[in-house]
């Protein structure tokens, strides 16, 4: 393309419909991005009800074996914000979260956004001491461990505040279907919701940007690990630039997600991007470079959260017949 044809008046003209119909977007992304009334009642709680409410039966999560719609995906967090409300999780408790992705994390991000409540998002990979500081850094009120990381926090349990109470533990299966035995001095969070309303809370809506959503941890290459403060204002300005102004997602569209969801990319602009448009996630447990085009096949695909080293890997590896598609 040469600088005469970005010039163009016949080139501006003829892309000019397509333009025009992506106006709409664009400024309510520039609205959301430009709030700075800090006290306003906007939060991913919010927005997570919003699309449920415009896009009920279409694809809101999805995994190797699930796909839940809005209604079902809402209706899950929705059962765990009511059954945590009910063990005193509240506006301001944070909440220590060690799950591997998975829809369980999803539901439960959800879930404490509807209370006002914080996620401590622990990296899954971390162990011993920097385990230890990770968690008593956030001092989290109540902790939610999957059954895949209970060993390693088991190792540190007895060096970090408060983690001899109000411990909740998720097993590592599709727990709609199967609750799982939680052991001994546990309480199993899936047992717990059956049963809970699967209305939206009242509490959603007292939510404001000035409100921590999510501590979200530094990689700790200079150091110790520190918690970065992720509040639903930064979130809602992801929503509308990245996920209103910029990628414009449709109903229609798959975001595939290889990133861990303790990571600030997948759960701001990855998974804003996708609730602004009724657009749906589909989530793979570990990053496999081998499996990234059969899976983007398999999920039908439109996009997908793409940072650092991801697209060298992809090139190194060998073509496969889903990449010629």
């Amino acid at each position: 393309m040469t600088q005469a044809d970005l010039i163009s008046p016949a080139r501006f003209l003829a892309r000019l419909p397509v333009n025009l119909s992506r106006v709409p977007r664009m400024l309510r992304g520039l609205y959301y991005t430009g709030i700075r009334n800090r006290e306003k009642t906007l939060s991913l709680a919010w927005a997570l009800e919003r699309t449920s409410q415009q896009h009920p039966e279409r694809p809101a999560v999805m995994d190797e074996s699930r796909n839940l719609n809005y209604r079902q995906f809402n209706a899950w967090a929705n059962r765990l914000a009511w059954s945590l409300k009910a063990d005193g999780v509240k506006h301001g408790s944070v909440v220590a979260v060690m799950l591997e992705n998975r829809l369980e994390q999803l539901a439960l991000l959800a879930a404490l956004a509807k209370l006002g409540a914080v996620g401590a998002l622990i990296n899954t990979t971390q162990r011993g001491k920097v385990l230890t500081h990770s968690l008593n850094l956030a001092k989290p009120s109540f902790f939610v461990i999957g059954e895949e990381l209970v060993e390693a926090f088991a190792e540190v349990r007895g060096d970090v505040s408060g983690a001899d109470q109000s411990c909740y533990w998720l097993a590592d299966r599709d727990t709609l279907q199967d609750t799982g035995i939680a052991p001994s001095g546990w309480l199993n969070l899936a047992q717990r919701i059956v049963g809970q309303s699967e209305t939206n809370l009242p509490d959603s809506q007292q939510v404001k940007l000035k409100d921590p959503c999510f501590y979200i941890y530094t990689s700790g290459t200079t150091g110790m690990p520190k918690a970065s403060i992720t509040s639903h204002g930064k979130w809602i300005k992801a929503y509308g630039g990245f996920g209103h102004a910029g990628l414009a997602l449709q109903n229609t569209d798959v975001l595939y997600l290889t990133l861990p969801l303790y990571h600030s990319n997948a759960v701001t602009v990855s998974w804003g991007s996708v609730l602004a448009g009724g657009a749906a996630l589909a989530v793979r447990r570990k990053f496999s470079a081998s499996a990234f085009w059969k899976d983007v096949a398999y999920y039908n695909a439109t996009c997908f959260g793409y940072i650092g080293e991801l697209c060298r890997y992809l090139l190194n590896q060998p073509v496969c017949a889903e990449e010629k598609k």
